[in-house]
């Protein structure tokens, strides 16, 4: 759901908050099943990449949101 005008920073933190989530879905499990095959320690280099792409993916979904929220605003007050 999208706060409706609540605040940009608040969108943007929840956008970060799912970016970090699918991180750790995307990045972390399918890492630590290699790390686990390859009897090896992956190190800072497994953090960086998830924070990379936590960060990444969090300002893509945020620039997304923000342009379906005034998106809906102008349909719903007839702004053009």
């Amino acid at each position: 759901m999208i706060p409706a005008r609540r605040g940009r920073l608040t969108l943007f933190g929840a956008c970060l908050l799912c970016g970090a989530g699918l991180s750790i879905l995307w990045i972390y499990f399918p890492m630590l099943m290699v790390a686990i095959m390859l009897d090896h320690d992956l190190g800072d280099w497994m953090w960086g990449s998830m924070a990379g792409f936590a960060s990444l993916f969090g300002v893509a979904l945020y620039l997304y949101a923000a342009a379906e929220e005034e998106k809906q605003l102008e349909t719903l007050h007839g702004w053009r």
